[in-house]
C-alpha cells in the first residue's frame, strides 16, 4: 500500500465529489475547487515527489492549461472542464498518460450512457430534478469523467486497483 497516493487520493476525493456535484447540477465547476485541488497537489507534492518530478508535474499543469484554453477557445469543451484537468494534471504521472486516457475514455463513455440512462427514470429524475444538466444540449457535464478518472488513478496507484 503506497500511503502517499492513499494520501493524495484521501485529499482530493472531497474536492473531485463537489466538481462532480457542481457540473451535474449547474454545469459549471467552481473556480475555488480547481484551485484548491491544484493548490493540494502544490502542498502535499513538494512532500512526496523528488524535485525535479514535481517540477515537471507543475509544468505538465501549465501546459494542460495553455492546451485547455485553447479547447475552451474552439468550443470544444467548458471553461471548468479545461481547468479541472489542468488541476488533475500534476497528478498524473508522464509514463502513466496513455492509461490515464484511456480510462478517461471509457470514463467518459459510462458517465454519458450513465446519465442519459438515469434521465430516462422519471423517478429517479425527480430526486434532482433541479440538475441543469439533464436540459443542457449538446453539453455533457465532462467533470464528472475527469474526477472519477482522477480518483481511479490515484486509488489504483495507492494499491487498491
Amino acid at each position: 500500500m503506497n500511503f502517499s497516493y492513499l494520501l493524495l487520493f484521501a485529499v482530493t476525493l472531497p474536492l473531485l465529489f463537489n466538481a462532480c456535484w457542481s457540473d451535474l447540477r449547474h454545469m459549471t465547476i467552481p473556480n475555488r475547487v480547481n484551485i484548491a485541488l491544484f493548490i493540494v497537489f502544490v502542498v502535499l507534492g513538494i512532500f512526496i515527489f523528488p524535485l525535479p518530478e514535481y517540477g515537471w508535474r507543475l509544468l505538465q499543469a501549465v501546459i494542460m492549461l495553455a492546451i485547455g484554453i485553447f479547447i475552451t477557445n474552439a468550443g470544444l469543451m467548458g471553461g471548468g472542464d479545461s481547468k479541472l484537468l489542468a488541476a488533475s494534471a500534476p497528478f498524473v504521472a508522464t509514463g502513466h498518460l496513455s492509461e490515464f486516457i484511456l480510462t478517461l475514455a471509457f470514463m467518459s463513455l459510462f458517465a454519458v450512457i450513465a446519465h442519459r440512462g438515469l434521465g430516462m427514470i422519471p423517478r429517479f429524475k425527480s430526486n434532482v430534478s433541479e440538475w441543469v444538466s439533464w436540459n443542457s444540449k449538446g453539453n455533457f457535464p465532462f467533470g464528472v469523467p475527469i474526477a472519477a478518472t482522477l480518483s481511479l488513478y490515484l486509488l489504483a496507484l495507492a494499491g487498491f486497483g
